[in-house]
C-alpha cells in the first residue's frame, strides 16, 4: 500500500513544497478519493490506499496543491490560465473499477 509524502508530491510537481500545505492536500485528496470509492480499496486496518488509488490521490493532491482556491479561470491583463475541473479520464478510469454504480 503506498503512502505519499510531501517529498513525493514534490518531486511528482517538481518543485520545492511548503510542508504543511502539502500535507494538507495529501490529507484532503486522500479524504476526497476515499469518499468517491465508499472505502473500496483502502486497507481497512491502515486506511492507506492501494498503490493505484495512491496514484489518484498524488495527482489530485497536485492540482489541490497548485490551485488552492478551485479557481476554474484567472486572468491578468492579456493573459489568462484556465484551470481542469472534476477528475481526468485516467483518474476516473482508476476510481470507477471500485465505485459501484448501480442498484
Amino acid at each position: 500500500m503506498a503512502a505519499y509524502t510531501p517529498a513525493d508530491l514534490a518531486a511528482h510537481l517538481q518543485t520545492d513544497v511548503d510542508t504543511a500545505s502539502a500535507v494538507l492536500a495529501l490529507k484532503v485528496a486522500a479524504d476526497v478519493v476515499h469518499t468517491y470509492t465508499r472505502g473500496a480499496g483502502f486497507d481497512p486496518i491502515t486506511g492507506a490506499p492501494g498503490n493505484d488509488l495512491a496514484a489518484v490521490v498524488l495527482t489530485l493532491a497536485g492540482r489541490m496543491y497548485r490551485n488552492p482556491s478551485n479557481f476554474l479561470a484567472e486572468t491578468a491583463g492579456a493573459r489568462s490560465v484556465r484551470y481542469g475541473e472534476g477528475w481526468t479520464l485516467p483518474e476516473l478510469a482508476v476510481l470507477n473499477t471500485y465505485r459501484r454504480r448501480t442498484a
